[in-house]
């Protein structure tokens, strides 16, 4: 267990340190991922050069420097989430997410 942890550590801080190469690296400009990130120009600087972007913000630096990428990613998973609800029973049927609209289409009027 703490084999995996120490392993998934040393990967996260090996892609903080990567991160300044690939934004570099992107079609865009440092003025676009400060704004898109909701951050000062120094403030930005100082998480560039000490390697210390949230997880949320690499997240969001991943979907700006390549969204192709990125949606694929998350459309992946958000099919392994639904496979895992249909698995589980968790879902509703086409005739029932009707009668469900419908009541609320009825209750609305």
């Amino acid at each position: 267990m703490y084999q995996n942890m120490i392993k998934t550590i040393i990967e996260f801080k090996k892609l903080q340190e990567e991160l300044p190469k690939k934004i570099t690296e992107s079609k865009y400009k440092t003025s676009h991922f400060v704004k898109e990130l909701g951050l000062t120009s120094a403030t930005y600087y100082r998480k560039v050069s000490s390697n210390n972007f949230t997880t949320d913000e690499m997240l969001k630096i991943a979907e700006l420097v390549d969204p192709k990428a990125f949606y694929k990613w998350k459309f992946e998973q958000e099919i392994k989430q639904a496979e895992a609800q249909i698995a589980s029973g968790n879902y509703h049927t086409n005739e029932e997410v009707i009668a469900i609209i419908q009541s609320k289409i009825d209750a609305s009027q």
